[in-house]
């Protein structure tokens, strides 16, 4: 369950706010709209981020709403309880929230992280180390880990496939495809940002 949690609240929400909101479809993005109506609304600061929060709330709605109606639906293909569902096939979402996350993580820490922790480091203990970016965003290398959430959406079909060896035989075709809801949406979801960050880039990039 802790998988499935993360993977809404870090994978999910990391494509909702960080990925479309580099496109030019931000701005029609439900968990925009919501965010700054109520932030409008209800006069909230701007140092709260409404969108972000939204987003996230989006994304765990979605996830374990998506979870929920596949894991049921298996649980009576297979005539099995919704926990014994759950344990058996709840992992396979494991690499979508490890490997689909180190897309976004080691991206930022290239062109964000990397320079300010050293320089903090330096000033802090007056080592005279002045660091640079290893990279700009726009560099075309980076396109590299627009692959990672590919491998981990297909890695997650691949382990569903062997995991609904152990839930039902006869029927495991009609498991695997029902529980392969998830990734597959999540691979969907991952091909819209690339093709919007690719082809409908924004005209001004959010900082973290």
């Amino acid at each position: 369950m802790v998988y499935i949690l993360l993977v809404a609240v870090i994978t999910f929400t990391v494509r909702f706010r960080h990925g479309l909101s580099r496109t030019a479809f931000s701005e029609y993005m439900p968990w925009v709209i919501v965010g700054n109506y109520l932030q409008k609304t209800f006069g909230i600061p701007k140092w709260v981020d409404m969108t972000g929060l939204i987003a996230m709330l989006m994304a765990l709605s979605l996830v374990l709403f998506l979870v929920w109606a596949s894991f049921t639906l298996i649980a009576k293909i297979t005539n099995k309880s919704f926990r014994e569902v759950l344990l058996t096939l709840g992992y396979a979402f494991a690499p979508l929230m490890i490997i689909g996350g180190l897309s976004h993580v080691l991206e930022f820490f290239l062109i964000e992280y990397y320079h300010n922790i050293v320089n903090g480091f330096s000033q802090a203990f007056g080592l005279g180390i002045h660091a640079e970016p290893l990279a700009k965003r726009g560099d075309h290398w980076l396109h590299i880990f627009r692959i990672f959430p590919f491998i981990a959406g297909f890695w997650s079909i691949h382990i569903l496939w062997r995991r609904t060896e152990f839930i039902e035989k006869d029927r495991r075709l009609s498991v695997f495809l029902v529980s392969s809801i998830l990734p597959v949406v999540y691979i969907l979801l991952s091909l819209f940002v690339l093709v919007g960050v690719l082809f409908f880039p924004a005209q001004h990039l959010h900082r973290h």
